[in-house]
């Protein structure tokens, strides 16, 4: 049921015309993630060791899409979607 909310959710946000890099949810035991007194989120934004992410983290676009992607999952969140 929630695979599927993610992926409605990211067939819409595809179709408002949003930049989606998505590589599915992972589960780690971080340190950053474990210790903490609030939910939380580690989030990476692209990879600098693949040449076109590198790229496409330069410009100011990307970063903006990214930058509104994590603040939409926020905003979700706290809406209890």
């Amino acid at each position: 049921e929630e695979k599927r909310k993610r992926e409605e959710k990211r067939e819409r946000r595809r179709r408002e015309g949003k930049v989606v890099v998505d590589r599915q949810v992972k589960y780690a035991r971080y340190y950053v993630i474990r210790h903490t007194s609030m939910p939380s989120v580690l989030v990476e934004g692209g990879f600098v060791s693949n040449s076109n992410e590198r790229s496409r983290m330069k410009t100011a676009w990307f970063r903006d899409a990214i930058a509104r992607g994590i603040a939409d999952g926020v905003q979700d969140f706290r809406r209890g979607n």
